[in-house]
């Protein structure tokens, strides 16, 4: 746990013990203390996952069909600390007519050779003042050949030994479901005549 989600914690903590004191003390009926109760802790529920994506972290989600890479980060495994490495995007989606459609957000992908030569090439344009625009096609996890299968964390099990149970993502280690490429110009409406 963060230790900036700590006080939120503490904060539900005293309100649950608070509904906990009322609920004892009330004339309510059963029914109606236990369906705030457990009308409180789904709410927990819910703002603690809110929370989360409040603290700025990258997120795991799919990447949009259509973005403008805005940075890269190529962070590359460690065995010596146990750390599986990864690929770090600050983008901006794009709509069909090549405009943002919101604000721009960080994702973090798997870490792979291929995939971190692929970043890091667009990063290189990017410092060169280009504009590089991206496309992520989904794919299918079955269609993921398991070799390709990259480890979220730890370091890859040494010959003779399984792997410790580390969490796997789906993603292909030739990088084929992200392409980069320059940023085509926006498509702007035709004008009347005036």
């Amino acid at each position: 746990m963060s230790i900036a989600i700590a006080p939120l914690v503490a904060a539900y903590v005293l309100v649950a013990a608070l509904l906990l004191s009322l609920n004892l003390t009330s004339r309510w009926a059963w029914p109606v203390k236990a369906g705030a109760v457990v009308l409180t802790t789904g709410f927990f529920a819910l703002s603690y996952v809110g929370a989360v994506s409040l603290l700025g972290w990258p997120s795991r989600a799919k990447l949009p069909p259509h973005f403008q890479l805005l940075a890269t980060k190529v962070v590359e495994p460690d065995a010596h600390a146990g750390t599986a490495g990864g690929v770090f995007l600050w983008i901006d989606p794009l709509d069909e007519q090549n405009l943002p459609l919101n604000r721009p957000r960080a994702f973090e992908l798997p870490w792979s050779a291929k995939l971190s030569r692929k970043v890091s090439g667009a990063q290189e344009k990017l410092q060169q003042g280009q504009e590089v625009a991206g496309k992520a096609e989904a794919i299918d996890e079955n269609d993921v050949p398991v070799d390709d299968i990259q480890r979220v964390a730890g370091p890859p099990p040494r010959e003779g030994q399984e792997a410790n149970g580390m969490d796997t993502v789906p993603f292909s280690d030739d990088g084929r479901n992200l392409q980069f490429e320059d940023m085509p110009p926006p498509i702007l409406p035709e004008k009347g005549p005036i």
